[in-house]
């Protein structure tokens, strides 16, 4: 359960029969013991949207908690998945955060079958009173990626820069060198050339003329955090295409597949 920037959109299928996020949803059922049983429209009619746009429930009895249903997938790695969260609207301070015991469930389908069928999810959250807050000791769920792209950003302890299309690039070699075995290479050489380069202690800039930024620029995005930046959705095509070639080249393999995935499946 978390805060919420999802997105609602028109829905729309090839016969140009066209849905809203809010007639998507066929029926629900709320209860006071905090349940939602929704019915959602079939796949036909739902996807399309786009990955992290959403179809939202009514929000539980008595919270301002409701269920998120993203028929493309919540992120792009998720784009062949159907994505289910459960958000509070309200955002809680970092003192109070509140807790939550809750199941989804597949009730059914039904319909003509495959692509045809409606979509019935359940939905269970049970809350009390103190045990609502979180302890002092509990622990925090990890934010490595989080924090490695604010590193990144930040440029902090950079001791290698890459100038590519104009532009400088700050990036750090150890972090580099484990993401890739390519930059390990160009960065601290190989066993077979014995001595290390060592850059660390040079602060060198590294020139590539044949990457346009913006794809040198995702390919660091993802080698701090595992995660693709956002894209414009015009250049999303182009862009898998030329991040796939940098994974090849810097042999990044989930990147890589990732990419080649996306495009196979048209995810894009």
């Amino acid at each position: 359960m978390g805060h919420t920037s999802s997105k609602s959109a028109g829905i729309g299928d090839d016969d140009g029969r066209k849905t809203t996020a809010n007639s998507a949803v066929v029926s629900q059922t709320v209860t006071e013991s905090g349940s939602i049983t929704m019915k959602i429209a079939s796949n036909a009619q739902t996807k399309g949207i786009g990955v992290g746009n959403s179809i939202k429930s009514d929000k539980f009895h008595g919270t301002d908690g409701y269920i998120a249903y993203y028929p493309d997938g919540e992120r792009y790695e998720c784009a062949d998945w159907v994505s289910v969260f459960l958000y509070l609207d309200k955002p809680a301070s970092p003192e109070d955060v509140v807790m939550a015991d809750f199941q989804f469930s597949l009730l059914g389908v039904s319909g003509g079958g495959g692509e045809e069928c409606d979509v019935t999810l359940g939905a269970n959250v049970t809350r009390g009173g103190d045990s609502c807050h979180r302890r002092q000791d509990d622990v925090p769920p990890s934010d490595l990626h989080g924090d490695f792209g604010d590193l990144l950003k930040s440029g902090f302890g950079a001791d290698v820069k890459f100038k590519v299309g104009g532009q400088l690039f700050a990036a750090h070699s150890s972090v580099l060198a484990t993401r890739s075995p390519v930059f390990m290479a160009e960065l601290f050489g190989t066993p077979e050339e014995g001595e290390s380069k060592d850059v660390a202690t040079t602060n060198c800039t590294i020139r590539i003329g044949d990457m346009d930024a913006s794809v040198f620029w995702a390919m660091l995005h993802f080698i701090y955090t595992e995660t693709l930046p956002c894209i414009e959705e015009g250049d999303r095509r182009h862009m898998l295409k030329c991040l796939c070639a940098a994974a090849r080249r810097y042999d990044i393999k989930r990147l890589k597949l990732i990419c080649k995935d996306m495009l196979h499946k048209g995810d894009i």
